[in-house]
């Protein structure tokens, strides 16, 4: 059984508190001597992981407090695609989240939030509090 993602989305408003989880790959950049973007790393550290999503909420329509959400499991997934070994650096959030701007936070549940999105991360899950 399914049911229509928009009316659901619809009903999205501001300042609304939401229960989340969020599996993600919390990655950071490195820059290359010549200052060019360098080389994708994992964050691999609770508090890493917690600071990168900390940095995005509010680009995400949300906002969240140091004490609002943990990172619950995390790990290191290693896989072969197409021949080349691909390792992505997982974290599982949870927590309280506050809705600051419907659009963007409806398109962060629409779209995911970071990398790695074609390998099951990003994707935020919500239940009211």
């Amino acid at each position: 059984m399914t049911r229509d993602y928009d009316e659901f989305l619809d009903h999205i408003e501001l300042e609304q508190a939401w229960r989340f989880r969020l599996c993600a790959n919390p990655v950071h950049s490195v820059k290359s001597d010549s200052g060019q973007r360098g080389k994708i790393y994992g964050h691999v550290t609770v508090d890493q992981q917690k600071q990168w999503l900390f940095a995005r909420s509010e680009k995400n329509g949300f906002i969240l407090t140091e004490d609002s959400f943990d990172v619950v499991e995390s790990n290191i997934r290693k896989f072969n695609r197409g021949g080349k070994l691909v390792t992505l650096s997982e974290a599982i959030f949870e927590g309280l989240l506050t809705v600051t701007d419907s659009e963007l936070f409806t398109s962060a549940l629409r779209n995911g939030i970071g990398r790695a999105k074609a390998y099951g991360c990003g994707l935020i899950t919500l239940v009211k509090p």
